[in-house]
């Protein structure tokens, strides 16, 4: 079986005018709904397309850019990830495994 690597991902869910609004913190990548389930599942799909993205075109230098350190203040003040958290296994040919795992904080702005 071949190597596994994983890569963790940690996702602010702020509610902002009547929508939430998902911000992933290690890739600054931005996700917006009227449905608090529905915004995390969309930052989900967001973060495996990146990454497979990257993988595929052997660029993961590509997937990290930091979120606004306002962004990292309100995930530090959320106590526990109260939307829960996933884990997307994801094999490449010639690349190997990666294990994507992302938790969502939820948070009042």
């Amino acid at each position: 079986m071949p190597s596994t690597k994983q890569l963790s991902f940690h996702v602010l869910v702020c509610k902002e005018k009547g929508a939430y609004v998902a911000h992933c913190l290690e890739t600054s990548l931005i996700a917006t709904s009227l449905d608090q389930d529905d915004v995390v599942a969309k930052m989900t799909k967001l973060i495996t397309r990146q990454v497979e993205f990257a993988l595929k075109h052997n660029r993961l230098a590509d997937i990290f850019h930091a979120a606004p350190n306002e962004v990292f203040e309100l995930y530090l003040a959320a106590k526990e990830p109260s939307l829960g958290s996933s884990q997307k296994p994801m094999w490449l040919d010639k690349i190997g495994g990666f294990l994507v795992t992302q938790s969502a904080y939820a948070a009042t702005c």
